[in-house]
């Protein structure tokens, strides 16, 4: 990934990437960005399989941790593009191959772990959830 983002970024030192716009309108980011970046991130895609984005998704990683700006925007917006026009949820666990089922929180459970936590009917503080507790060293 490491040669990736060197690629990147020397690429970005002589052709700066368009700012890419919020909420992304466009169907392509080829359109947006430009073919090279465009290409970039489609040299990043595996073949068909649920590892098929795994690169995609190390890259925003990755830029999230350098704290490299324009590259966390491009591969954000590789990712947008990939869940536009899927309808529920659903499709998007199926699209990038995801099969882990997901069960709604227990508010029990959430209670007991974080006992901190209250709804908005039961605070004191004026309908204002109470403060995280702190350390007391």
């Amino acid at each position: 990934m490491l040669t990736k983002i060197i690629e990147y970024l020397t690429h970005y030192k002589t052709e700066a990437m368009k700012t890419i716009p919020k909420p992304l309108k466009a169907k392509s980011l080829k359109d947006v960005v430009g073919e090279w970046y465009n290409n970039f991130l489609v040299s990043l895609e595996g073949e068909d399989g649920p590892s098929k984005y795994e690169k995609l998704f190390e890259l925003v990683l990755a830029a999230n941790f350098m704290d490299i700006k324009p590259l966390m925007s491009l591969a954000c917006a590789g990712v947008a593009l990939q869940m536009k026009d899927k309808k529920s949820p659903k499709e998007i666990a199926t699209h990038f191959g995801i099969t882990r089922e997901y069960k709604e929180p227990d508010p029990a459970r959430i209670k007991e772990k974080y006992p901190w936590v209250t709804n908005a009917s039961n605070s004191s503080a004026g309908g204002k959830p109470a403060p995280a507790p702190t350390s007391s060293s």
